[in-house]
């Protein structure tokens, strides 16, 4: 079912105004609202008047970005190197928030009640990488497979044995 707007009542008259954090509670003013005629025996109401995508939820802004460092160590081989990594997503940690509930008649119609992305989270990562088919002498393993003739049949379709 879809929204029924009352009489009166624009798209633009359903946002409420204010920063995120003052509208958490009352995202969609739910006075531009109105609770639709009952066409059916059944209680059901029909299509509604309004449209859909006819109100943005709120924005987000996200800012992941990550370091690395690549430095040569002794080790198992000679030009092995070591790999750091440090990420951070959300690296800002903006509050950001998800849609808000758009079931008509419930108690969470219009409220955010979640964010949509985690906290600033960092992720620390070390790899140990050894390139043990480079420098001299060193060998392509990865061959062509040969190719072997089995044995050859002595019955085809027509021909006896020789």
């Amino acid at each position: 079912m879809n929204a029924w707007m009352c009489p009166g009542a624009t798209y633009a008259s359903l946002a409420t105004g204010g920063i995120v954090a003052s509208r958490l509670d009352r995202w969609i003013n739910t006075s531009a609202i109105c609770s639709p005629a009952v066409l059916g025996s059944d209680g059901s109401a029909g299509y509604g008047n309004a449209g859909q995508s006819i109100l943005d939820g709120p924005g987000q802004v996200n800012s992941d970005f990550s370091v690395g460092k690549r430095s040569r160590v002794g080790g198992l081989r000679d030009g092995a190197e070591l790999a750091f990594r440090v990420a951070f997503y959300n690296a800002m940690n903006h509050s950001q928030f998800a849609n808000p509930g758009s079931t008509f008649r419930t108690a969470s119609f219009g409220v955010i009640t979640q964010t949509a992305v985690a906290p600033r989270l960092i992720q620390f990562g070390v790899k140990y990488l050894s390139d043990i088919y480079a420098g001299a002498g060193a060998r392509n393993i990865a061959t062509q497979p040969r190719l072997r003739r089995g044995p050859r049949l002595a019955h085809l379709a027509g021909e006896g044995p020789r």
